[in-house]
């Protein structure tokens, strides 16, 4: 766990581990994080089943 003071900069930097980790909190932070991943499947065509 780590303190971080720019979001557009954690995003960039977590996107290289995606697979292997998991953003807990704040909640604002995990769901800009899910908008990108989910902005990223659809412009690669793919269709996500919850």
């Amino acid at each position: 766990m780590r303190k971080i003071s720019s979001t557009f900069w954690f995003l960039r930097e977590v996107m290289q581990y995606a697979e292997d980790c998991e953003i807990v909190s704040p909640e604002s932070v995990r769901s800009r994080f899910t908008q990108k991943l989910l902005a990223l499947c659809n412009q690669y065509g793919l269709k996500i089943q919850d």
